[in-house]
């Protein structure tokens, strides 16, 4: 009853932190305090009512210490706070608490409630229909507002709903010409494959990272009810004439994984992201609390754009005849620009910018949130493919899967796994995407916890409505914003060394 009256009060207290602002007055802030110390009340008696019933069970023991009444009680109460620990990543605490628990726990009841197995239940599709084919009518581009308005839900816009205070909002998208769309809809058709071939390997810890273990064939699709152990695996699902699909599941205990997965054509370059559930945020990892959000079926680029790219971008537009607004989005810093010319442009040389001078081959840093827009919706019209930035909950699915990790590759950090202001044994500086291997996700993506920062595609909640939200980790920052949750804030007009962009597709109109 304890446990269930702490969550609920924790919620409020969640709930009071986002609504009571910092610069409101005292007075206006006393149902939060309130709503705190309600919570710590719980939470010492929690702590009281622990310690009488460890000492009731005690005695007992000394008592009759063949009592299995007050042996099964005791390895009880240490499940219980195995599990406490457990809920915040304490592994010390996870460890203790186990072990005080086997010394009680006789017939291991315990042992197998914490042990408990779930279930995988899996089902492949494929669509009906070719809406995500690229785009060939003329005219066919789309437009991305300049303020973000729009509420996010569930892993989409929703234009149809009011636009609340807890919300991540993204810009308006229209398409061009009227009426033209681009994307699945929910009328789409689609119809079951099966006899598709899965795989599944656990993730193992190994040299401080998650890395699959063995694999073993479960069948074919459907599955249904497939008993797994506990823990976070790696399913790949190999259709014939395809390329893999792999995604990652978590197995909980007692849980049913329930899986659906659409037969998607990967685009190049791009990395697949199954629909489903996700553990957002946490504050073990420097961010908000931790909640499960939903995210449908996303591509994300295995890697930021470049200097390259996104001088093919401002070369366009000069050819288009738009070279005044080419010029507005050169890469630039407060004191130069990264580009010469008036377009065709080229990158500046090491003589004309000794400390500036960008290597093509570097993701591109210095533009700015408008910037990565524009960039998107270029790339959007010259493909017939509808690309984004990613909303940050993308972001974060994207980087740590579905098991909540801290970073890409798992739960401990180190100076060499990706590439941050720690990385180089001399002076920090941009290197060209993938320098460093081990920072890559369970999804395949690279470079999400160093290089470059991004652009995601929303601003924040109410009290940072004015900033555009920026994730990842970079050369130019610390471990911190390698954590994947860790989230950082800038006016959409800023620019900087350490940020660039990253495109996503959503096949889901």
């Amino acid at each position: 009853a304890l446990a269930g009256a702490i969550r609920a009060q924790a919620a409020v207290v969640r709930e009071l932190t986002v609504k009571v602002l910092p610069h409101l007055p005292l007075a206006d802030k006393k149902p939060l305090w309130d709503s705190q110390r309600r919570l710590r009340e719980l939470e010492q008696e929690r702590i009281e009512a622990f310690a009488q019933a460890h000492a009731s069970f005690g005695q007992a023991l000394a008592a009759d210490p063949g009592s299995e009444e007050a042996s099964d009680g005791a390895a009880g109460l240490f499940a219980e706070a195995y599990l406490e620990a457990e809920a915040r990543r304490d592994r010390r605490e996870m460890l203790l608490n186990r072990n005080f628990m086997a010394g009680r726990d006789v017939r291991g009841k315990h042992a197998a409630r914490l042990e408990a197995p779930g279930t995988l239940t899996l089902r492949t599709y494929v669509m009906a229909c070719d809406c995500c084919r690229p785009a060939r009518e003329a005219g066919w581009r789309v437009e991305y507002a300049d303020r973000c308005t729009v509420p996010w839900r569930d892993g989409r816009p929703r234009p149809d709903l009011p636009l609340e205070d807890e919300d991540l909002p993204v810009p308006a998208l229209r398409m061009f010409p009227e009426g033209a769309r681009w994307g699945h809809s929910p009328s789409c058709a689609r119809r079951e494959a099966t006899g598709i071939e899965v795989s599944v390997a656990r993730f193992e810890e190994k040299d401080r990272r998650l890395m699959p273990g063995s694999t073993r064939i479960l069948g074919t699709t459907p599955l249904a009810g497939v008993v797994l152990p506990r823990g976070s695996w790696l399913c790949t699902v190999r259709p014939p004439g395809a390329a893999a699909l792999h995604l990652p599941v978590r197995i909980d205990r007692g849980g049913d994984w329930l899986q659906d997965v659409t037969l998607h054509d990967v685009p190049d370059g791009f990395c697949f992201v199954p629909a489903g559930p996700f553990l957002f945020g946490g504050e073990y990892a420097g961010a908000p609390p931790e909640t499960t959000c939903l995210a449908p079926d996303f591509f994300v680029a295995r890697f930021p754009v470049t200097f390259a790219e996104y001088l093919d971008f401002l070369n366009a537009l000069a050819a288009e005849g738009l070279a005044a607004e080419a010029r507005t989005r050169i890469p630039r810093s407060s004191t130069r620009l990264h580009f010469r010319g008036e377009g065709p442009f080229l990158p500046a040389t090491p003589e004309e910018d000794p400390d500036g001078a960008p290597d093509l081959r570097w993701p591109v840093y210095g533009v700015s949130w408008h910037d990565a827009l524009a960039y998107a919706a270029w790339r959007s019209r010259r493909d017939g493919v509808r690309y984004s930035l990613p909303h940050e909950q993308e972001f974060e699915k994207a980087a740590r899967g579905v098991d909540g990790r801290i970073y890409p590759w798992g739960e401990e950090w180190d100076g060499a796994f990706s590439h941050t202001d720690r990385s180089l044994a001399g002076p920090a500086r941009p290197l060209p995407p993938g320098s460093h291997p081990p920072d890559e996700s369970p999804c395949g993506a690279r470079d999400l916890a160093g290089g470059m920062q991004t652009w995601c595609f929303n601003w924040g909640e109410k009290r940072y409505r004015h900033f555009a939200i920026i994730r990842g980790g970079s050369w130019t920052t610390g471990p911190d914003t390698a954590r994947s949750p860790w989230r950082l804030g800038s006016a959409p007009e800023n620019v900087g060394e350490g940020t660039g962009i990253r495109l996503v597709i959503r096949p889901g109109s």
